[in-house]
């Protein structure tokens, strides 16, 4: 619910979105403060104030969160790396079925022989077909 319209969204969870620009001088906007100033903290949320002032602050949770970033890095280099093979592997269907429509196999022996789907062949045999 978003919480300023009274606006429900579904979207699968239980939450409430609240406009962080809003202060209305409640709790939720002292708290969205502490979580949008870099230079706000709040007695009355220590939990989080602390652990901000740690993450920001301190050498210890300057270290945690270069962990916490490379490995996130790393996460997405992974990921980039998985785009990239399997990209790969399209690309390497692709000039094989291309290979084989042109050298005159039809599109259903190829589908038999490479275990291919015959609209992956059949869209590939069109799109040579608008090329030409």
């Amino acid at each position: 619910m978003i919480r300023e319209t009274g606006r429900v969204v579904h979207n699968g969870f239980e939450e409430i979105y609240v406009n962080a620009a809003i202060n209305d001088g409640s709790d939720v906007a002292e708290l969205m403060d502490v979580f949008t100033n870099d230079k706000s903290y709040n007695n009355k949320f220590p939990y989080t104030s602390a652990n901000k002032h740690r993450f920001k602050e301190t050498e210890e949770g300057q270290d945690i969160m270069c962990e916490i970033v490379e490995k996130i890095r790393e996460e997405g280099r992974e990921e980039g790396r998985e785009e990239g093979r399997e990209e790969g592997r399209n690309e390497e269907r692709i000039i094989k079925i291309t290979e084989m429509l042109n050298n005159g196999k039809t599109p259903q022996a190829i589908a038999d022989f490479c275990n291919y789907p015959i609209k992956l062949i059949q869209d590939i045999q069109n799109s040579l077909l608008i090329t030409q």
